[in-house]
Formats: structure tokens, sequence, C-alpha cells
């Protein structure tokens, strides 16, 4: 018997509205940080939506990854890499909120520089002028 959550929530990821998609984003980035639980289902799901056909669905991703890790680096270190690989992406609405996305996240986590960082938190980051360069 499926789960409420794989039968009713996880659909909303795939369902045809934009609209609907991008409200499933904004509470799975919620999700991420108020049920650690559910983290690592939430960031399958989000990095499905990378690659959304929709601009808006992927502007509100990249949006919505960066507020989350300035807030909480842990739950979405993993999905920076895919969130700067839209750095390169066709519309330039999703370059440029990817752009100033990771670097408010990459000036909020370095404010002390990084050498006074913990190897963790320079591992999670450097992947942010890594694409940045690469832009």
């Amino acid at each position: 018997m499926p789960s409420l959550f794989d039968s009713a929530f996880a659909g909303r990821f795939k369902d045809i509205s934009a609209e609907v998609r991008v409200a499933a984003i904004s509470e799975a980035v919620a999700l991420i940080t108020s049920k650690p639980s559910l983290a690592e289902r939430m960031r399958e799901h989000l990095l499905e939506r990378v690659l959304d056909t929709s601009d808006a669905v992927r502007g509100a991703l990249v949006k919505a990854v960066c507020d989350g890790a300035l807030t909480e680096l842990g739950g979405f270190a993993p999905l920076l890499a895919e969130v700067a690989k839209r750095m390169g992406d066709k519309k330039a609405a999703v370059r440029r909120a990817a752009r100033e996305g990771l670097c408010s996240v990459w000036k909020k986590h370095t404010a002390g520089g990084t050498e006074s960082q913990e190897p963790e938190v320079r591992e999670k980051l450097e992947v942010i002028p890594q694409h940045l360069l690469q832009c």
C-alpha cells in the first residue's frame, strides 16, 4: 500500500501545471529544514526539477534551494552543484537567480574568510566558485 506521501505529495512534482510544481518545490524546501527524516526523498524530487521544461519552475527551484542553504547549509549542500549548473541555463532570469543566490550563500557562509571555516563547510561550498569561474 503506497503511503500518502508517495501517492499524493510526490506526484505534485510532476504535475502538468507549473504553478503546482513551484508550490511543491517550496513545500519540499520547508520539509527539508523541518523534517530531516524526509530530506533525502525531498532532495531526489528537487533534483528532478532542476531540468524542468518550465523556466519558472527552474527559477523557483534555484531561489528556494539558495534561500534554504542560507539558513541550513547541510540539508541543501547536495543540491548546490546542480543549482550551480543553472548558471548556464538558456534563460537569463534563471542564470541570474542562480548566480545571485549562490553568491549570497557563499558570502554568508564565508563571511569570516574560508581559512576560519571547518573543512566540511569548505567542501560543501567549493562547487560555487568553480562554477562561477566557468560562466
